[in-house]
């Protein structure tokens, strides 16, 4: 059940502060807080549908490919609040955070602050328009090295990588194709494996 304060500030439809955000009930709810504007994937009493199955297939699948190239110290799904500045919160459902950078660190509160060097955004019909505009901006404008739109009914994945100060396209990618990825030490990845 969505705690008393959450439900009070959808209800209100006020804008928030990360301070305020942080003040809100401990919960494992998928929340995110952009542009200040609070929301709630729960399914029931947020303002947004819980993530189908497909969704959570699809990020278990790529959880467990990355745990093959990836220190599993680092790595983490959602939720997981990470403090991008003071109105912007976000919950990748997957993200990895470089341990020899210093861009996205935990501080003394118990929260991740600053972009992670590479997330995974996994599309539903609800948060399209979010993924792929309004969080690419955030991950663009904060640092993200790497950044994959996962398209789970058309079985697609687009990819990014910074060059410079931009996230530029490195491709799109469907099911029978293959692409190497940098993040994951030029490991192949395969969407036959991860969509089969």
């Amino acid at each position: 059940m969505l705690p008393e304060a959450i439900r009070d500030v959808l209800r209100e439809k006020r804008k928030m502060t990360a301070d305020e955000y942080f003040q809100l009930p401990e919960t494992n709810i998928h929340m995110e807080l952009i542009d200040g504007e609070l929301f709630v994937y729960d399914g029931q009493e947020g303002n947004m549908p819980s993530p189908k199955d497909l969704h959570q297939k699809i990020s278990s699948r790529l959880f467990a490919f990355f745990l093959k190239h990836l220190n599993v110290d680092q790595l983490r799904h959602a939720p997981c609040d990470i403090k991008l500045d003071d109105g912007n919160i976000v919950q990748p459902d997957i993200l990895w955070i470089n341990p020899e950078s210093d861009q996205c660190v935990l501080m003394d509160d118990g929260y991740l602050h600053g972009a992670p060097d590479f997330v995974v955004e996994i599309l539903s019909p609800s948060n399209t328009r979010r993924d792929k505009i309004d969080k690419f901006y955030l991950y663009e404008k904060h640092g993200v090295q790497e950044y994959w739109i996962v398209n789970p009914e058309e079985q697609y994945i687009e990819v990014y990588i910074r060059k410079e100060d931009a996230l530029h396209y490195q491709g799109g990618y469907k099911m029978g194709q293959t692409f190497s990825s940098k993040t994951l030490n030029g490991a192949t990845v395969t969407l036959s494996d991860l969509f089969a």
